[in-house]
């Protein structure tokens, strides 16, 4: 996946700078609400997932994973 240094890794999600030109979620899927589209979009730092039990976490780390795909990373790369 994506490296980072110890200060990025403590970073909130809200930190993150705006995503740009990144590949949006595919129109095939449940809509998701504005943090998880924030998480599925986050880029140049790793990301932690937590939330209670039925908040969406598992349709979350599926958006993310298929639009890095779609950015061409390679699968190989990705750990979910």
């Amino acid at each position: 996946m994506m490296t980072a240094s110890r200060a990025q890794r403590g970073k909130q999600l809200g930190d993150a700078p705006p995503a740009t030109s990144i590949a949006a979620p595919r129109a095939t899927t449940p809509a998701l609400s504005p943090p998880q589209l924030r998480a599925v979009l986050h880029r140049g730092s790793d990301l932690q997932l937590i939330a209670c039990a039925g908040s969406g976490k598992t349709e979350t780390v599926a958006q993310r994973v298929a639009a890095l795909i779609d950015e061409d990373v390679s699968p190989d790369a990705i750990v979910a």
